[in-house]
């Protein structure tokens, strides 16, 4: 099952492409428009299970200020006009591991993280991004590690330890886009797909 959330005229669509794909769009500034995957819950705490989680998105524009978008694993809570992208454009202090491009820095996606209270950038501008091109993004945890990927290619790592993700919390695989100006370019998302061992 999935959730939305859209405020005022921020719009989730269909795109026709070959197979179809998800389109998520902000028509202006501070305008939310999210998807989440219920159902299934997923933990990274220390000894949790292996996990897998990839996406295939693209940016419609890489200018600045346009928007800013999030793609990941993101807690089971309210999502709202500033969960999980702030109005200043930031993370949300929930617990969440994934991809972020902030706002004023449209060809980059840094790779972030959160224990619940500190949001952190733990790769800044580790990818690159070409407008209206694909690109895959992914993570893995396994051994108490979480390896991040480009495009198959690992870019980071987190070590998880007793404080990195609480152990009662569970995550959902989360897209948001969160407008800083009127646009129509928006994020598109292919594809996603996340599993882990029981």
């Amino acid at each position: 099952k999935y959730s939305i959330f859209t405020s005022n005229t921020a719009a989730i669509g269909n795109v026709a492409e070959v197979g179809g794909a998800v389109f998520l769009n902000s028509t202006a500034s501070n305008l939310a428009a999210i998807l989440r995957a219920g159902g299934a819950a997923f933990n990274v705490a220390s000894g949790s299970k292996k996990l897998w989680f990839e996406a295939r998105i693209k940016a419609g524009t890489i200018a600045d200020d346009a928007n800013g978008f999030f793609v990941g694993l993101f807690e089971d809570v309210a999502m709202t006009a500033t969960v999980p992208i702030t109005a200043l454009g930031a993370m949300a202090p929930e617990v969440f591991a994934g991809f972020h491009r902030f706002e004023s820095d449209g060809d980059k996606l840094d790779v972030v993280h959160c224990d619940g209270s500190t949001a952190t950038i733990l790769s800044a501008d580790a990818i690159t991004l070409a407008a209206a091109t694909y690109v895959k993004v992914g993570m893995v945890f396994d051994n108490d590690t979480v390896t991040f990927f480009e495009n198959g290619t690992a870019i980071a790592t987190l070590a998880v330890g007793a404080t990195e993700y609480p152990d009662a919390t569970t995550m959902n695989p989360v897209i948001a886009i969160l407008g800083e100006a009127t646009e129509a370019t928006g994020v598109t998302m292919d594809w996603w797909r996340v599993a882990q061992l029981r």
